[in-house]
């Protein structure tokens, strides 16, 4: 399983990642993985944790991902963008919002 990029990058996989702080103290961040294609034709977006608590098993998902579909993919024209725990305060305290 992928469950960091260090798995991407031991596999040679370029990428690009940010991660936003929403709320340092609170330890609330919304991260981003980007591998660019070398063509830029097609780009696969992925988002998990958008009202919150579906956050967990999204990383299960982009665990599949990463596993079984990313491998599949012509990375010639096709990039892939994650947007990994839209919401991570709903994820946090299991709700939508403060």
């Amino acid at each position: 399983m992928c469950r960091d990029l260090s798995c991407l990058n031991a596999a040679g996989i370029a990428t690009e990642s940010e991660s936003y702080v929403i709320d340092a103290a609170d330890g609330l961040y919304i991260d981003t993985v980007y591998v660019p294609a070398q063509e830029k034709k097609n780009l696969i977006v992925l988002t998990t944790g958008v009202h919150g608590i579906e956050g967990y098993i999204g990383s299960v998902i982009l665990d599949v991902f990463w596993d079984e579909v990313y491998p599949t993919l012509d990375k010639e024209n096709t990039g892939v963008l994650v947007i990994a725990n839209v919401n991570p305060y709903g994820m946090k305290y299991h709700r939508r919002i403060p």
